[in-house]
């Protein structure tokens, strides 16, 4: 599903896995070898998808809800980091580190310790305005974007 854009938490995946489990009815050993078909993996992203998508201002509101300033449309990077790391579902420092390298083309090695994780957003601004979380970080042209 995240594979196709539709990035769901893990609370919405273990729901999709045990719906996709549950056509078995104990049947354990089926259960562990099966293959989904391609119709019922369009069932599952029908039903589990988003049905509105985001405007940019509830983008730009939900960024801001981690600002000590709201009035600037900037976050610091470990405003950033502190939030990723401790509200919503919870990210390892390692997971927030190696999902920023991806997003950001950033080549840090893969084996990072947890005292050097903050560290190793160095490459990221120490302020970051909804902009450039958008443009730089995210990979949308907000000049494009719907008002």
């Amino acid at each position: 599903m995240r594979a196709i854009g539709s990035f769901l938490s893990q609370e919405e995946i273990s729901t999709m896995y045990y719906e996709v489990l549950n056509k078995f009815e104990g049947d354990w050993i089926n259960k562990c070898n099966y293959k989904i078909k391609l119709d019922e993996f369009v069932k599952l992203y029908i039903n589990h998808r988003s049905v509105l998508g985001l405007t940019v201002e509830e983008l730009e509101d939900a960024f801001l809800t981690f600002a000590d300033d709201k009035s600037k449309s900037i976050i610091s990077r470990s405003e950033l980091f502190d939030a990723l790391n401790s509200e919503g579902e919870t990210m390892k420092n390692s997971e927030i580190v190696r999902c920023f390298n991806t997003l950001c083309d950033s080549f840090y090695p893969k084996k990072i310790r947890e005292s050097d994780m903050e560290n190793t957003l160095s490459f990221l601004p120490n302020e970051i305005s909804f902009e450039y979380f958008m443009n730089t970080i995210l990979g949308f042209n907000t000049s494009k974007c719907p008002e």
